[in-house]
């Protein structure tokens, strides 16, 4: 316990060593906002983060009130075969291990890696959870799919996840957690061997709101705003959400304590994504800016060339289409030679 009786701000977080330029961005705009009156722990949990990586951390951050932990989590998820959907990585499973290796803190701040802080953690890990499993904000995004005509999310919610209310469900990005009470209703096993199933649409997400519902404290949405993910998050989604969410993620917006990049595509893919001047703006200012804007050219240079050469490649098709003969061995061959190509 520090001066004034105010406990350390623990915050754990998770990546692999191909995201160590975002992760470190991320920690940069959350030490930017520390005060000097508290003490904060940033607990990194990984597999695969090389020496040289946790040691530029280390002299990047480390000082009197600052402390920088890596827990090499391998041994913990070996045997598992964890189960993440569409472009999230298995390290977003390693929250789960909050409950065994911060076991002696009371709670925790969960962070995933790709968001921007723009205000001192220390307000959010002050939150009371006394009675809750965690704090967390509503999800404007599962919302308005739940809202949207055709969508079986609600009853994916229900049948699932056993949620009375779908509009409860919330974003597990930015989390509070009571480590004290969780311990109590389950154990990293439990959460590990549900994460093997495949079957949760949004991995942990979806774990913990199965484990957490009805037993949840709603966060100011300014906590985690969702950016609007291809310039189309908004209009395609989070507009057909209940008026209040719809209203709560609009004027959270205008001065978010926290943007979150989840989603695909990222900023430091796109340059034009929303939000994207943020998170370009604390990147500057990092020993990784010049390799994240080397490796966003390079992602953008093949993008164009990948759609060139398939355009080229259509043109090609059109004309062997009228001169080859349908079902013949030669067009056959066409066939799989474009796709091989242009794939």
């Amino acid at each position: 316990m520090e001066a004034g009786n105010k406990p350390p701000v623990l915050v754990a977080l998770a990546a692999n060593e191909a995201y160590v330029p975002v992760l470190y961005t991320c920690v940069q705009s959350a030490v930017r906002h520390t005060s000097a009156a508290r003490t904060y722990q940033f607990w990194i949990f990984h597999t695969n983060i090389s020496r040289n990586s946790q040691k530029q951390f280390v002299r990047g951050f480390a000082c009197g009130n600052i402390q920088i932990r890596f827990f090499n989590v391998a041994e913990r998820i070996a045997g598992y075969q964890l189960k993440a959907k569409q472009h999230i990585t298995e390290e977003t499973f390693y929250r789960f291990l909050i409950l065994d290796l911060c076991r002696e803190y009371p709670k925790v701040v969960y962070l995933d890696c790709d968001t921007i802080v723009c205000r001192d953690l220390a307000g959010l890990y002050d939150v009371s959870v006394e009675d809750v499993l965690a704090a967390a904000v509503r999800d404007a995004d599962f919302a308005g799919q739940c809202s949207r005509k055709g969508s079986d999310m609600r009853r994916y919610s229900r049948e699932v996840l056993g949620l009375h209310d779908p509009f409860g469900y919330f974003q597990a990005g930015v989390l509070v957690l009571n480590v004290d009470r969780l311990r109590k209703v389950i154990s990293v096993t439990q959460l590990l061997k549900l994460a093997e199933t495949g079957v949760y649409r949004f991995s942990d997400q979806d774990i913990l709101n199965k484990v957490c519902r009805g037993n949840v404290r709603y966060l100011d949405m300014a906590w985690n705003v969702l950016h609007d993910c291809g310039h189309s998050r908004w209009a395609q989604v989070i507009r057909y959400a209940p008026e209040p969410i719809a209203k709560e993620y609009a004027s959270a917006r205008k001065a978010p304590y926290i943007i979150h990049y989840a989603g695909y595509p990222k900023p430091w893919i796109r340059p034009d994504e929303d939000f994207a001047y943020e998170f370009w703006q604390e990147a500057r200012q990092t020993v990784f800016y010049r390799q994240l804007l080397d490796e966003m050219c390079r992602r953008q240079r093949k993008g164009i060339w990948k759609a060139g050469r398939k355009a080229w490649f259509n043109g090609i098709k059109i004309i062997a289409k009228k001169l080859l003969p349908q079902g013949s061995r030669l067009r056959n061959g066409a066939i799989r030679l474009y796709l091989r190509i242009v794939a």
